[in-house]
């Protein structure tokens, strides 16, 4: 309970000290007397409010108005007193002869703990009764508060505020687990697909395993290249030893075709002059034909021994080569058939081949 109040340069109290007795107070004055400045003193203690310099009054300015007083409004609680001090050194609350800085429109904590005022215990000159103008549910809230019902309140709000938010955390997750459902029959190719994956997972790994066994292979494939070279490059000379082959075969039967010649002519001698005369005609026409044979075949041969010396010249840039000149001696080629004829045309007589 307040028991005393102390103005200092406040509104129209030069030094004004009231000290109230126990249960009600009554004020009385006359009209501008200072009654709704004492109103304005308690609540600018409680509130810090107003923030300005109005309420000093003139005795605390000099001729230019500036405020050169201190202005002051102070109570007594029992044995606590709190002052609301301005001046030009000055701005504070003072408790029990403790200076407190105002700042701003802040009340400092101890002042308010000391106080234990709310704005139910101050009324204004304009304000209407207490609770007479007030509306039912403002009563109501009033009441609630006394009694702490107002955490209830507060409590059931929150709570009603929580359904609400959790209502709607409700429809968002299952519109978004729709969604998401949707998304999933969207994907049904997903197993298919990884299924391939995994298809082209194995072939990837045998395809490696191919590539391996390539790179293993390389160097015998560059050996098996590097005789198909050797091949090509040694085909001139497999074709010239056949060649040296089919030359000396035809070499045999011309010496064969010039005997047979040879031996011809001594058994044409013998015959008698009729029967060298009767068969003269036919020996010589057959010999004129062997003649001619044989004059081909020796042109043949100087053809053949032209391209024996041929190969012969280009084979002796391979003669370091042994196992080339053995599979050269080692060629079979056919008997070369000269063309004689089987029977003699002279004689009668077969003629060996």
């Amino acid at each position: 309970m307040i028991t005393k109040l102390s103005l200092i340069n406040f509104q129209s109290h030069r030094n004004t000290v009231l000290e109230f007795s126990p249960g009600v107070n009554a004020i009385v004055g006359q009209s501008d007397s200072g009654k709704s400045a004492i109103l304005r003193a308690l609540y600018w203690i409680k509130n810090n409010r107003p923030s300005g310099d109005a309420f000093v009054s003139h005795w605390a300015r000099n001729g230019r108005g500036v405020q050169v007083e201190e202005t002051s409004a102070g109570i007594e609680i029992g044995d606590t007193a709190i002052a609301r001090i301005r001046g030009k050194a000055l701005n504070a609350y003072r408790i029990n002869g403790k200076d407190l800085e105002a700042v701003r429109t802040d009340v400092p904590a101890e002042v308010s703990e000391a106080l234990r005022l709310s704005d139910v215990n101050i009324q204004r000159q304009l304000d209407s009764p207490f609770l007479l103008g007030e509306s039912p549910a403002d009563v109501a809230r009033f009441f609630n508060e006394l009694v702490h019902l107002d955490e209830i309140d507060a409590a059931l709000t929150i709570v009603e505020s929580k359904k609400r938010e959790t209502a709607a955390d409700g429809r968002r997750l299952t519109a978004e687990c729709q969604e998401l459902e949707t998304k999933i029959a969207d994907l049904s190719w997903v197993p298919a697909a990884e299924k391939a994956v995994d298809r082209v997972r194995a072939v990837g790994e045998s395809l490696t395993t191919c590539k391996q066994k390539r790179d293993a292979l390389a160097p015998t494939l560059s050996r098996y290249r590097t005789a198909a070279d050797l091949r090509l490059t040694y085909q001139p000379i497999l074709r010239g030893a056949a060649a040296l082959e089919d030359i000396e075969a035809l070499k045999q039967g011309i010496d064969a075709a010039r005997a047979d010649v040879a031996r011809l002519r001594a058994e044409k001698s013998s015959f008698s002059a009729a029967d060298a005369a009767r068969t003269r005609v036919a020996g010589v026409a057959a010999a004129a034909a062997v003649v001619e044979r044989a004059a081909k075949l020796q042109e043949m041969l100087k053809n053949k021994k032209d391209e024996q010396d041929r190969l012969r010249n280009t084979s002796s840039t391979y003669q370091q080569n042994s196992n080339i000149f053995t599979t050269i001696t080692t060629v079979k080629i056919p008997d070369l058939e000269c063309g004689l004829p089987e029977v003699c045309p002279t004689c009668g007589q077969e003629i060996p081949k």
